[in-house]
């Protein structure tokens, strides 16, 4: 990626199916192990920016950049409802 130009990124997360990552509207990597069918309590912090794991406080996961027109939803967006947000 370009670290001068801007793009579209989206981040799913559900509990059944783990996480996804769209790139200008195109999937780009997703891991099901991210998945966790424990209680609410159990679910990870939404952590942006930096690695979320306290263990790696080094700024090697550091993400140095700029975010606008953030939206957070609370239910998981398909694939074509993220192609049509562009």
């Amino acid at each position: 990626m370009d670290p001068i130009t801007w793009y579209h990124l989206v981040v799913t997360w559900r509990n059944t199916s783990g996480l996804n990552v769209y790139v200008d509207g195109v999937e780009v990597a997703e891991d099901i192990t991210s998945s966790n069918s424990g209680s609410e309590d159990s679910k990870p912090d939404l952590v942006l920016g930096r690695a979320n794991n306290i263990i790696q406080k080094s700024n090697q996961y550091t993400a140095y950049a700029y975010y606008d027109d953030m939206r957070i939803y609370y239910e998981e967006k398909s694939a074509e409802f993220i192609s049509n947000i562009l």
